[in-house]
């Protein structure tokens, strides 16, 4: 079969790594977006792998807001290429500059469709790693809405080494978590953090971290307090369950944040039918684009290392064999890769990280196909916890609990431990 030949049309979109165009094909209808490597960057071998990096999860991933590849490209003629579908819609960061703060229904459906893609990626072991407000199209409205995830040339394969340019970290300011400022590679945790800010510049308007220089952005991300979105929103209702989920989505610690992007969708959409007050001002508040992303590219830089930490959690084995498991959906696997975890904070003597870790583990395992072989040791090992902590009723209850799920495993061992801690606990 001869190669498809593209004639290119108007750029679309250019980065430090590649350059977007517009483009139609010999004999096939429509439009496609061609993206190609700079020709100065073909012999930049790390440069090269991120591209073919790109490549590899476009042929993976194939979900309805996950922008496809169609066409690997010739690259005999010239530097290499992809072709994907065109797809059409405003960047989300240009939509907000636009029009300012979105209604409550219109954030979640945005912030749900994105958390599906994420989710499904996640599921095939890849995160983005630069999920930013240019990175996310946007077109139509109500049940016509599409959400599209683009650009995937920081993407990372969670069973993977990190092997491209591991002395920096890559990003967008506004956008990465703490630990990724840090120097760790991206993993679930940062893609959640990411849709965090998306969504509370959806409701709001406005960054959570302000504008400026990327510095002062980095300061802000790592050691300012986050204000509340409800204080930007004069007159308008913002249910206090949602405000809480955006807090807890932009938790420093990587540990304090929910456990998986349908976790997080889950809390998020509980109040997308909750009644709202609130009327959109009739002129859009004049920003900044680089509030948002449309002038903040992604960049590389070295950590400083006066401020490069491990964080609570550290980059322990155990957090990443936390991340593989959850990328493969495997209730036992998930299960022992949180005890593993909770030991490690144990041995830290840090009892109330190590039960919100497990705590983590139940909500996540709670949405498996069949928590019940693997739920009953995480529940047993959360009630000796909270006994130790004193909370001998919590503790009691979490017990029966385990020993409910051991039963229906028929796990005899699993009942006769939850047996013993009851009787331990009863005095």
């Amino acid at each position: 079969m001869s190669p498809t030949k593209y004639i290119l049309g108007e750029i679309a979109g250019a980065g430090g790594m590649g350059v977007v165009h517009r483009a139609v094909a010999d004999g096939q209808p429509g439009s496609f977006a061609i993206k190609q490597l700079r020709p100065e960057l073909v012999n930049e071998t790390a440069m090269v792998r991120r591209f073919e990096n790109e490549l590899r999860v476009g042929r993976l991933l194939q979900h309805p807001n996950i922008v496809r590849v169609v066409d690997d490209g010739d690259t005999a003629a010239g530097p290499p290429f992809f072709a994907m579908e065109w797809v059409e819609g405003e960047p989300l960061g240009r939509r907000i500059a636009r029009g300012g703060a979105s209604s409550t229904h219109e954030a979640i459906a945005i912030i749900t469709r994105l958390l599906d893609a994420l989710a499904y990626a996640h599921d095939h072991g890849v995160v983005h790693g630069d999920v930013k407000a240019d990175n996310v199209l946007v077109a139509g409205q109500g049940e016509d809405l599409q959400v599209t995830l683009i650009d995937w040339g920081l993407a990372r394969f969670l069973a993977e080494p990190v092997t491209i340019a591991t002395d920096f970290v890559s990003g967008t300011p506004g956008y990465m978590s703490p630990e990724v400022l840090h120097g760790e590679p991206p993993g679930i945790p940062a893609d959640l953090y990411a849709a965090g800010v998306l969504l509370y510049e959806l409701l709001t308007g406005v960054s959570p971290f302000g504008r400026g220089e990327p510095a002062d952005i980095v300061e802000r991300q790592l050691y300012g307090e986050i204000e509340p979105p409800s204080t930007l929103i004069p007159g308008r209702t913002l249910h206090h369950g949602l405000e809480m989920a955006i807090l807890h989505t932009l938790a420093k610690e990587p540990a304090q944040r929910p456990a998986s992007a349908r976790v997080l969708a889950d809390a998020i959409a509980l109040h997308a039918n909750a009644p709202e007050v609130w009327s959109p001002p009739s002129e859009a508040p004049s920003l900044a684009v680089a509030e948002f992303s449309a002038s903040a590219a992604t960049r590389d830089w070295r950590p400083n290392p006066s401020t490069r930490r491990r964080l609570a959690i550290g980059t322990s084995d155990a957090r990443l064999a936390v991340e593989a498991a959850l990328s493969r959906d495997d209730g036992n696997e998930i299960a022992a890769a949180y005890l593993a975890r909770a030991s490690e904070l144990l041995s830290r003597h840090q009892l109330r990280e190590s039960a919100r870790q497990l705590q983590l583990a139940v909500d996540t395992l709670d949405l498996t196909s069949d928590p019940s072989a693997a739920l009953w040791p995480v529940l047993l090992s959360l009630a000796a916890i909270h006994g130790g902590l004193g909370d001998r009723p919590h503790a009691r209850r979490i017990a029966q609990e385990a020993r409910g799920h051991a039963e229906r495993a028929h796990a005899e061992i699993g009942v006769r431990r939850a047996d013993a801690l009851l009787r331990r606990l009863a005095h």
